[in-house]
């Protein structure tokens, strides 16, 4: 996906969505993820995670870096 945004813009609300699923067969406890914003996205501020337990998740930069602390065998991390 390349968003496009008009030159000058400002306060622009971009949505993005990352889905993490476990194929199986064993649960992947604490596995990590990382996923790069596009380039020229600065700033980001929110994250939201679903189911709200299942993992944790930062940005740092424009990247964002998590843990899936629990995701089972067909699970899926929203």
């Amino acid at each position: 996906m390349s968003p496009t945004v008009a030159s000058g813009a400002s306060a622009v609300t971009l949505t993005f969505s990352l889905v993490i699923s476990n194929a199986g067969p064993s649960a992947a406890n604490n596995a990590t993820f990382q996923d790069v914003l596009p380039a020229g996205l600065v700033n980001p501020t929110a994250i939201s995670i679903t189911p709200a337990a299942s993992a944790t998740a930062a940005f740092t930069g424009s990247t964002l870096n998590g843990t899936a602390t629990t995701l089972p065998s067909g699970g899926v991390i929203t």
